[in-house]
């Protein structure tokens, strides 16, 4: 089954994005509070999609797009960042990001940054 993966240390984020994909896709949808604890679940579970929030508690959402981006397996990834910062936009596509979403974002925010996945 396919996946997507959303880090985000906001718990409620995590939380309706997940439930809005799951009603939404037929994806499974895993989650991770933590930049480190991302990659490592996107390494070991290879999602087709990746929501990442750029304020992270441990390592920033722009490091983790980086790691990911440096790592073949996820070259055709399509990966989404989130910030409620807009200065953080330029960098998040310059690490590797395909959209960045301005929190607060809509369901139709969502749809068009997901495209046809």
């Amino acid at each position: 089954m396919a996946k997507v993966l959303i880090i985000d240390d906001e718990q409620l984020i995590r939380e309706s994005l997940g439930e809005f994909l799951k009603m939404a896709t037929d994806k499974q949808v895993i989650e991770a509070a933590k930049g480190m604890e991302g990659v490592s679940l996107a390494v070991k579970e290879k999602p087709e999609v990746i929501f990442c929030d750029i304020g992270l508690p441990d390592i920033s959402g722009i490091e983790v797009i980086r790691q990911l981006r440096n790592n073949r397996c996820f070259k055709d990834t399509l990966v989404i960042a989130m910030s409620a910062e807009y200065d953080n936009e330029k960098k998040a596509l310059e690490s590797g990001a395909n959209v960045f979403l301005r929190k607060p974002f809509s369901i139709s925010d969502i749809e068009t940054a997901m495209g046809g996945f």
